[in-house]
């Protein structure tokens, strides 16, 4: 397993070498957390950020460009810590 987050706006070469690491690092499944509503109230600019569901689609058709054999569990991130204080 591997995680990863961020906000994946323009999904644009930084992201796409972040998230091939990730692949790199994962053997079967890997938790994608896309920034949400809750955590962009305060970032400049927020009009301009693609909608959640174009967001998380781009992650998911890249990935499965890439290896279409892992799982890919991607998520609206609602808080800067997301699933990792859940057990």
């Amino acid at each position: 397993m591997a995680a990863v987050g961020g906000t994946f706006d323009y999904l644009h070469i930084g992201h796409q070498i972040l998230l091939l690491y990730t692949l790199l690092a994962a053997k079967e499944t890997i938790y994608v957390g896309v920034t949400g509503e809750a955590l962009l109230i305060n970032k400049k600019y927020k009009e301009l950020i693609q909608p959640l569901n174009l967001r998380m689609k781009k992650v998911r058709d890249f990935l499965e460009s890439i290896n279409g054999k892992l799982e890919f569990i991607i998520f609206e991130l609602k808080d800067p810590f997301g699933p990792t204080t859940s057990s």
